[in-house]
């Protein structure tokens, strides 16, 4: 029961055998439980972990069932040929964002994020988003750990995180975001490189020429090749936020 409401929950197992044998397996459930549980445990915008369970062969984490994730969603629309608006797309940003920033405040990055790891917890208008599955995140600075392999997801990594030595800031969950949104708005993964003539197109479906410009010139800006131009969440929050129109979502945005 939450604020009077039945909550439906799902079980996530993290197998003692799988563990044990995979130390990057070992590494993301740590993580997860000590992010999405401890560190980000009152974030709103974060599926919250409820319960960590130790049974004789597994680590179980309880939490609430999302409708879908942000892939299902967007299939769905396709199917049902559904548009986008303006207000839609900047309100997705701005709920990622806001986890993005909650994250990035203390000293949390997601690592992963894609449309796969946000889910829907509500299909009614306001569209309502939460960011799931931080195994692959890192607290504090990652200058000092063993980046030997890849965190993310081919088609959604930064550019300085391709190559070695890897580096690893807030900045590359903007750039991931940066790619989600784009999956959002053409209903695939922009590959093998973005095509900004057919983004502007979709963006012309439903926006006039000089919103079109804006959007996709910013879209651009968090998809930056440095690193360090990228925007921050707070930065890209005073963009999309306004965009949104939402009244429920009242963080107060500080400019930096």
């Amino acid at each position: 029961m939450e604020n009077g409401e039945v909550v439906t929950l799902a079980l996530k197992f993290f197998m003692y055998t799988k563990m044990l044998a995979d130390p990057g397996a070992l590494h993301n459930a740590v993580q997860e439980v000590r992010i999405m549980h401890g560190i980000l445990g009152t974030s709103s915008f974060v599926l919250p972990i409820y319960r960590v369970l130790l049974i004789a062969d597994a680590v179980i984490t309880v939490m609430p069932r999302a409708h879908q994730t942000l892939t299902g969603w967007v299939e769905s629309r396709i199917k049902a040929k559904t548009g986008m608006t303006l207000q839609l797309l900047s309100l997705i940003a701005t709920e990622l964002l806001l986890a993005l920033s909650d994250a990035h405040s203390l000293g949390v990055i997601h690592g992963d994020v894609k449309p796969d790891n946000v889910v829907v917890t509500s299909t009614n208008m306001p569209l309502v988003l939460r960011l799931i599955d931080f195994g692959a995140g890192f607290i504090g600075d990652p200058a000092g750990e063993s980046l030997s392999y890849l965190h993310g997801t081919t088609g959604f990594v930064a550019p300085e995180i391709q190559k070695q030595p890897r580096h690893y800031s807030p900045a590359v969950d903007i750039y991931a975001l940066g790619v989600t949104l784009l999956y959002v708005l053409l209903g695939r993964l922009p590959v093998p490189e973005i095509n900004w003539e057919e983004v502007r197109m979709s963006l012309a479906v439903f926006m006039s020429t000089d919103k079109v410009q804006t959007i996709s010139s910013y879209l651009a800006f968090m998809l930056h090749s440095d690193p360090c131009v990228r925007p921050s969440a707070t930065t890209c929050l005073m963009f999309w936020k306004p965009r949104c129109n939402q009244d429920h979502l009242t963080r107060v945005i500080h400019s930096e």
